[in-house]
């Protein structure tokens, strides 16, 4: 006696000549490749729903069921299928509750309601002062009284693990340029025009947060007086870590006083380090490129041009990988500054 097929699966087929044979086909192959049957074969669907309703294929191609809102599509199908009824039929149909809320009268407002009103934008007492008046309480508020450029700082990790803060418009500018309009468009210009400029930290830098800040100003950032790009490398001796050392880009706007000078075109100088000036050779026919654009596009877009270009974030990358000491280092022939990149 032959052992019987473990991979067998036994099924019986019906013999009745009132079964259609393509009913049992997906039977009677099995039954000749036993090994390749499934104890969990899908069931064959029924002939009858094998073959697409045409009325179904019509509705689907339907404008007014892509496109259409929900009560005419309401209508439609009480058009495409007058056989099905509704579950209850005592229910308000969608003409009814359409009329109901049309028919809905407004209601009167409460007295406390009724008397509140959107009050127009004004700036109070000060609007009542002359501008010279107004502008030195400005100045007050939004001008450092000690000398330097305003710090942007990035908290530690704040821009680098999620959305950057310096995005926000609230975030980089003072809490009286957000009372209203007529108070930021008084305000902002001298805030970024009579502070001595803005030094962006290393932080700020690598992260790309400086295009963020000035774009969050939008047609304000034309007043910035001039910024202060700040990278950083790392000093070590063989693998260990002794610290870092930082190099500052101060970038010139024209005809803004910046650093005791009011410069006719965009400059960029590096200001002075300990172990050297390093290469800006890309940075400066950047700068180039800004001068020569700078007559028919806003100072604004021309400075995000420079804090996004290829050119820093190349300057960013070099000094972050390269560990080798000064004295390994190629000096440019052009500016003489050191050379990070091979």
């Amino acid at each position: 006696m032959d052992d019987e097929n473990p991979y067998q699966v036994k099924r019986s087929i019906p013999i009745d000549s009132n079964i259609p044979l393509d009913s049992v086909q997906q039977l009677i192959h099995e039954a000749k490749n036993p090994v390749r049957a499934s104890r969990h074969a899908p069931v064959p669907p029924p002939t009858a729903l094998a073959k697409k309703s045409k009325m179904l294929k019509d509705l689907r191609r339907a404008t007014v069921w892509k496109h259409g809102t929900r009560d005419s599509q309401a209508e439609q199908m009480d058009v495409w299928f007058p056989s099905i009824h509704h579950a209850r039929e005592d229910q308000s149909s969608y003409e009814d509750v359409s009329e109901k809320v049309i028919k809905i009268k407004k209601e009167p407002l409460d007295n406390d309601e009724a008397g509140l009103s959107s009050p127009s934008s004004d700036i109070g007492t000060l609007a009542k002062l002359p501008g010279e008046l107004r502008n030195r309480i400005y100045r007050y508020a939004v001008v450092q009284s000690e000398p330097g450029p305003v710090k942007v700082t990035m908290p530690p990790f704040a821009c680098a693990l999620g959305a950057c803060l310096h995005a926000r418009t609230g975030y980089n500018v003072p809490a009286l340029a957000q009372t209203c309009a007529q108070l930021r468009s008084e305000v902002l210009p001298i805030f970024l025009a009579e502070n001595e400029g803005f030094e962006f930290d290393a932080g700020t830098v690598q992260q790309s947060c400086a295009g963020n800040w000035l774009r969050s100003l939008g047609s304000y950032a034309d007043f910035v007086s001039g910024i202060t790009l700040t990278v950083e490398r790392a000093i070590c001796r063989g693998e260990e870590f002794i610290r870092w050392t930082s190099y500052a880009f101060d970038v010139y706007v024209p005809g803004m006083e910046f650093h005791g000078g009011v410069p006719d075109r965009f400059v960029i100088l590096q200001k002075p380090e300990a172990v050297g000036l390093v290469c800006q050779c890309a940075l400066e026919t950047v700068v180039k490129g800004m001068n020569r654009k700078s007559s028919a596009t806003p100072t604004g877009v021309l400075l995000e041009e420079l804090v996004d270009s290829e050119e820093l974030a190349d300057l960013v990358w070099q000094l972050k990988k390269t560990k080798a000491h000064v004295s390994h280092l190629k000096r440019c022939k052009g500016c003489s500054g050191l050379m990070f990149h091979r």
